[in-house]
């Protein structure tokens, strides 16, 4: 299973082509729609009740958030975790930059 979790192996199609991911680089849609908030900044995939059984067990997460704590803010769910915002950044700065809009954002 750790060799799974850390090969690319979750085929994306995009407008040109088909990608490869990592478990850890993508998430599951969500049935609620908040999805669409995120679509544009992460990966999201459906391959139906058995084959996300099994990608949960790679390592594919339900989505890019978790409960945590803002400086000066009583108990917030904040919508992404650090680690995450960070290795987005770091793996497509001009992505990001484009989505933004401008540096300033």
């Amino acid at each position: 299973m750790e060799r799974l979790q850390s090969a690319p192996f979750i085929p994306v199609k995009s407008k040109k082509d088909v990608h490869l991911f990592r478990p850890s680089e993508v998430y599951f849609s969500s049935k609620d729609g908040n999805a669409e908030l995120y679509c544009a900044a992460f990966t999201f995939v459906d391959f139906g009740d058995r084959a996300n059984t099994f990608l949960r067990y790679c390592g594919v997460r339900s989505e890019p958030s978790v409960k945590g704590d803002l400086p000066g803010a009583d108990r917030v769910q904040i919508a992404l975790t650090r680690s995450d915002i960070a290795r987005l950044l770091m793996r497509q700065p001009k992505r990001m930059l484009a989505q933004a809009g401008s540096p300033d954002k």
